[in-house]
């Protein structure tokens, strides 16, 4: 989430996609596993988070910078986020082979520390798990000015107003908050696991909401 939330902001507000940038990244999220890998002879898939990071965080780059005059379009960026939206559900939802051939060049089938059914499927697992998180927290970060002008505007309005639109937002919320508590929380770890991507956000977004509540 905060992968596409930060970076998407980043390059959105800096519009810096310099390879100084992209090292600085690479460098920051890899060097202590790349030291560790070394000296310990594990495996890079072991510290399966560094490569999430590090493979989503190309992802953003990559959206963000290509076509980058279209980020500052109204429709524009949102077309971009349509189509990366496209890709993702293309590559990890249905079953046409584009995850392996994206990743099959460097991932293998054979058994490794870290992965004893090869990395090819360590990785789809990791990765399946969170392939929509990145691309939420972008969405998030897309309409994060629109957001805020909602709630400063909310918050101009008579106390009562302002706080019955809380209230509202709140309850709507707690029983979306309600229903994943009830449903997808307590299916079997499989399931779970197969669906928690899907359905994530919402434990998230209402943690969120209630923290900044005043």
């Amino acid at each position: 989430w905060m992968t596409g939330f930060g970076n998407f902001s980043f390059f959105y507000l800096k519009n810096d996609y310099s390879l100084i940038r992209v090292i600085q990244m690479l460098w920051r999220l890899n060097f202590l596993v790349l030291f560790l890998s070394l000296t310990h002879g594990t495996t890079y898939i072991l510290y399966y988070i560094c490569p999430l990071h590090t493979y989503f965080f190309l992802m953003v780059y990559a959206t963000m910078g290509f076509a980058k005059h279209l980020n500052y379009s109204k429709y524009g960026l949102r077309f971009k986020l349509s189509i990366l939206g496209l890709l993702l559900f293309l590559t990890w939802d249905v079953n046409l082979g584009l995850f392996r051939l994206l990743n099959f060049p460097f991932l293998s089938t054979e058994p490794k520390v870290g992965a004893k059914n090869g990395t090819l499927w360590e990785w789809y697992f990791r990765s399946t798990l969170d392939h929509w998180s990145t691309f939420l927290g972008m969405i998030f970060a897309a309409n994060y000015p629109i957001v805020s002008l909602f709630l400063r505007k909310l918050e101009a309005l008579p106390s009562y107003k302002c706080y019955l639109g809380k209230a509202a937002i709140a309850i709507t919320l707690l029983a979306a908050f309600a229903i994943w508590l009830h449903g997808p929380f307590q299916a079997d770890k499989l399931t779970y696991n197969s669906t928690n991507c899907y359905f994530g956000f919402i434990p998230l977004i209402t943690y969120i909401y209630f923290r900044n509540l005043n």
